[in-house]
């Protein structure tokens, strides 16, 4: 009996492991912050476009950025067009559920990217703008308070005027708090010299 119940515990063990700096924060001066109140770095891999390069979006390949690579984030790119998400949402979902549950028993992070590169009208970004809504209401349906998970909320915004940037973030952040108070997002500039966090008000933005 007692070597029946060692048998199940390591089972345990092997699915699923803690990050190492746990649940992370951002705090009022815009750092990132671990479990212990101190700040840490993340350092790792991005995979490739899922559309193109989801043979790469497995265990395999999370492991040997936390083993060979000794990285403690892997970036899961999921992409919108092109057969990404916007054409195939079942095939992107799965890889990124592929890579989410790799990082999560590996014991590392994972960021969960909506990776886009276009330059988009004005139709185009309301329906950019609800399926991004739509992937990160899964997404955290799902793993909602998973302390390993950071959500990167719009890769590249290319060419986008800084108020349509400002407008995507602030509808797709809202939905993503009313969901997760919590979790740690990212919003990337259309201007390397403009600083979208201090322009949108929430909490653990970076």
């Amino acid at each position: 009996m007692f070597l029946l119940i060692q048998f199940f515990t390591y089972i345990l063990i092997t699915l699923s492991a803690n990050p190492p700096y746990g649940k992370l924060y951002v705090n009022n001066k815009g750092q990132l912050i671990g479990n212990q109140g101190k700040q840490v770095q993340l350092i790792g891999l991005s995979l490739f476009h899922s559309q193109w390069a989801g043979g790469y979006y497995n265990e395999d390949s999370v492991r040997a950025i936390k083993c060979f690579f000794n990285g403690n984030i892997v970036r899961a790119a999921i992409g919108t067009v092109a057969g990404g998400y916007m054409d195939n949402k079942n095939k992107a979902l799965n890889s990124a559920f592929s890579v989410i549950d790799a990082a999560i028993r590996q014991g590392i992070y994972v960021l969960v990217d909506w990776h886009d590169e276009q330059n988009h009208n004005d139709n185009e970004m309301i329906k950019l703008t609800n399926c991004a809504i739509d992937f990160f209401t899964i997404i955290l349906n799902k793993y909602k308070g998973v302390p390993n998970i950071l959500l990167e909320l719009w890769n590249e915004p290319n060419g986008v005027k800084f108020d349509v940037a400002k407008k995507y973030y602030l509808q797709v952040y809202n939905a993503v708090r009313n969901l997760d108070k919590d979790v740690v997002v990212i919003v990337g500039s259309p201007d390397v010299l403009e600083n979208l966090p201090n322009h949108i008000v929430g909490t653990n933005i970076l």
